[in-house]
Order: C-alpha cells, then sequence, then structure tokens
C-alpha cells in the first residue's frame, strides 16, 4: 500500500572548541602549526587530482568524439549526451547535440532516435515540436526501447501533438509496462482507473500502481506525486479485499515475469 511521507531535517551547530589554559599554549601553537601543514598537503593533493581527473575526462572526450567521427552509432549518441547534458566538462550545446544524435538514428540507433524525440518534445534546441517527437519516439519504441513506447503512449493518451488515441496509447504503454517500466505501469494503471480505452477496472489499475509503486524512487518529481494521488483515489474506492486482491495479482505478475526472465536466460 502507498504511505504518504514527508522530509524532515534536524538543525544544529557545532560546539565552540574549549579555551585551553594558558600553559598548553605553546604546544597549541605546535597543534596548530601541524594542522595547517596536514592541510596544505590535503588541498595540494586535491588540486593533484581534480587536475588528473580533469585530463581523464578530456581524453575520455577525445576518445568518443574519435570514434563519433569514425560513424560509430554509439559514441555518436554518447558524443550527443555530453552536449545536451553539458556532462564531463564538455558545454552545454544544444545544436551539437542534435547534430550528433541525427547520425547515430539516422543509422538506426534507438537510443540517440529517443533522444531526439526528448529534444523536440521539450523545446531544446529548437521550437517544441509534438509530431517530430512522435516520429521519432515510434522509431525507438518499434525497437524496444522502453522509455520511448512510454513516452509515445503518452502523447496519444494526452493528445500532445496527435490526435488523441487511447487504443493506440495503450498499446505503447502496455509494451513498456511489460518490460517493468514504473511510469508506464504508472500511466497504464491511470488509463484503468478512468476507464480510457479499457473498461474501467479499479482492481486492475490498483494492480498496475502498486506495481509501479515498487518499482519508483520516492522522491519530490511530479511522477511521485502522480502516483500517489492515483493510490490515494484507489484507497477511497476499493474495499481491504479488493485492495489485497489488486496486490496478489502484482505479485503474480512479478512471479511471472522472473519466470519468463528465467526461462529466456536458461535457452540462451
Amino acid at each position: 500500500m502507498l504511505v504518504n511521507f514527508a522530509p524532515f531535517l534536524n538543525s544544529g551547530s557545532l560546539p565552540l572548541m574549549p579555551t585551553l589554559p594558558a600553559d598548553h599554549a605553546p604546544q597549541s601553537r605546535q597543534n596548530d602549526r601541524e594542522t595547517f601543514s596536514w592541510r596544505r598537503t590535503r588541498f595540494a593533493l586535491f588540486a593533484i587530482a581534480l587536475f588528473f581527473a580533469a585530463f581523464a575526462r578530456a581524453e575520455g572526450f577525445k576518445e568518443i568524439r574519435a570514434k563519433a567521427e569514425q560513424n560509430d552509432a554509439e559514441a555518436q549518441n554518447s558524443l550527443g549526451a555530453l552536449y545536451k547534458d553539458g556532462l564531463q566538462g564538455v558545454t552545454q550545446d544544444y545544436a551539437k547535440a542534435i547534430q550528433w544524435f541525427h547520425k547515430a538514428a539516422e543509422q538506426g540507433n534507438a537510443r540517440a532516435q529517443y533522444n531526439i524525440g526528448l529534444m523536440c518534445e521539450g523545446g531544446q534546441g529548437m521550437t517544441q515540436d509534438y509530431a517530430a517527437a512522435e516520429k521519432w519516439y515510434r522509431k525507438a519504441a518499434e525497437q524496444g526501447h522502453v522509455e520511448a513506447q512510454n513516452n509515445l503512449g503518452v502523447l496519444y493518451k494526452d493528445a500532445r501533438g496527435v490526435a488523441q488515441n487511447h487504443e493506440e496509447a495503450y498499446k505503447w504503454l502496455l509494451k513498456a509496462a511489460e518490460q517493468g517500466d514504473a511510469m508506464a505501469q504508472c500511466n497504464l494503471g491511470g488509463m484503468y482507473l478512468r476507464g480510457q480505452g479499457v473498461p474501467q477496472d479499479d482492481i486492475t489499475a490498483g494492480m498496475w500502481i502498486y506495481l509501479c509503486a515498487a518499482g519508483l524512487e520516492h522522491d519530490d518529481s511530479p511522477d511521485y506525486f502522480a502516483l500517489l494521488a492515483a493510490g490515494n483515489v484507489l484507497k477511497k474506492r476499493l474495499t481491504d479485499q479488493q485492495i489485497e486482491e489488486a496486490m496478489q495479482l502484482a505479485r503474480e505478475w512479478e512471479k511471472n515475469i522472473r519466470k519468463n526472465d528465467g526461462a529466456d536466460t536458461g535457452a540462451q
């Protein structure tokens, strides 16, 4: 069952160091000199560590870029990600990110296709374009990219740049949910809760939302608060017996997934 929680912090102050007696002053000055010397040594070591870390990042960037320039699709996607998020000391540059994502996407790289979809949907380095996002999410989703499947389903569920189509939304959300994607499971639960494209079914909604709660990190994200809201709606609608039935369905679903995963592993 879902549990509401609130963050808590305890604040306090550091105790003041006691004043040493006068006859301990020489020893105190000696300790101060030793402490200062040690701090200076630590600072020097820290500066050296920073230098080598920066050097390693630069070398890593050069290696990725060299592979990308040799038409390595994975490296092109990785280079695009560095530019998109400004990682490893790389200056954030959406134009360069899109350039490298496109090079990888045109080779059929699903992660790059998904990343372009994200940038189109978010309007990063371009005018927000849901139709273009749908195009790139679909390319990645058809290759089994789970986040792309969820995002594509949401576009159809919420009519973002496409005509609302609950059946199409359900199809893609189910594909992602069956791969264990927590947000797709939550979105699917919402569709059952409201009867969008499927018969309204609170117990099945509860199953998917329970699975989502088990897989979604507890944080301050809108996704988590949406999950709490859906859970609170269900708690008002369902009896304790129905909640237990939903949880049992979720446990059976997880058991079947583990069984299938084991069978797949054994067949390899």
